[in-house]
């Protein structure tokens, strides 16, 4: 305890300066308690805000996937829906030009038929 130069330690200056010592120690001491327990509640409401944030990303994340995957498969749909169109449109086209082929061929054959048929006919004409 600190006593004022030349008091004794009865006076009441120095019990005034005794009390008053003891409490700026007793405030310090719930000063230190109410840091320490205001440091422990911002270090839990650090790591709630983590872990929701944590959740809200997991969250972003997983609907940003699903979204991507809904567009993707509407992309390939609408892809094989075109595929599936051009396809028929091809397998026409070949119909068609197989029958062009049929015709030509009958057409050939008709042709060569008329070439051996005169050539038979100018070789007896002759």
């Amino acid at each position: 305890m600190t006593l004022l130069p030349g008091t004794a330690p009865d006076d009441p200056a120095n019990l005034i300066l005794q009390a008053v010592d003891e409490i700026q120690k007793q405030s310090l001491r719930d000063l230190g308690a109410l840091v320490a327990r205001l440091s422990e509640d911002i270090a839990a409401t650090a790591v709630a805000s983590e872990a929701s944030a944590r959740a809200k990303a997991d969250s972003l994340v997983t609907q940003a996937g699903e979204w991507a995957a809904l567009h993707i498969r509407q992309a390939g749909d609408e892809l094989a829906v075109r595929i599936h169109v051009e396809c028929a449109l091809l397998d026409e086209s070949v119909r068609d030009l197989r029958q062009t082929a049929r015709t030509l061929a009958a057409v050939l054959s008709a042709a060569s038929l008329s070439v051996i048929l005169i050539m038979i006919v100018m070789v007896f004409v002759r």
